[in-house]
Parts: C-alpha cells; sequence; structure tokens
C-alpha cells in the first residue's frame, strides 16, 4: 500500500551533531530506495521537512520504519495518510496520457 508521509524535523535540536545525523539518515533513506520502500521525497520549501511516498505492506511497518530512522528523535509532526487509487488517474499517474 501507498502511503504519503509528512514530517517536520527541528533541525536546530541536532546541534553539532547534525553532519553526523543528516549523513546516517541519507544512507538510510538510500536502504528504503533500494528495497522499495521510499518511492519518493520531497524538500519542502519552508526548509522545515519533506513530504515522501512510500510503498509498505502494513502500517505496521511505516510505524516501525519511521521510528527506525536516525531523524525520528527530531521529528516534532508526523503525518501518515494511506493512499488508495483514484478511479480519474490509474497507477497514481501525474498527466493523463497523450
Amino acid at each position: 500500500m501507498l502511503y504519503h508521509i509528512d514530517v517536520e524535523i527541528d533541525y536546530a535540536a541536532l546541534g553539532d551533531a547534525r553532519e553526523r545525523i543528516l549523513k546516517e539518515e541519507w544512507g538510510r533513506t538510500q536502504e528504503l530506495i533500494d528495497r522499495g520502500v521510499a518511492l519518493a521525497e520531497w524538500r519542502k520549501a519552508s526548509g522545515r521537512g519533506v513530504i515522501a511516498v512510500w510503498d509498505c505492506v502494513s502500517h505496521d511497518e511505516v510505524n516501525e520504519l519511521l521510528r527506525g530512522l536516525p531523524l525520528s528523535p527530531y521529528l516534532v509532526r508526523i503525518d501518515v495518510t494511506p493512499l488508495v487509487e483514484h478511479p480519474l488517474w490509474p497507477k497514481g499517474r501525474l498527466r493523463p496520457a497523450a
């Protein structure tokens, strides 16, 4: 099932560990990409977090993976929304086929 994940990150709380934690986070994200879990990710223009689309087998898996992220202690808001296909936009297309 696809999930829309919207998180806000307290970057200030990272302090001197910021570079190390972000490097760990990017490594973990790459693992999720390689496993086919993380399908897309965008930084928010506000600079305060990210929006991602993950493919997970259950709500429990989403929760487990989010809690296992190096940035997890610094996520001040986490919104997870399960997604279902829309009949006018099969397979989540961004544009109608030409």
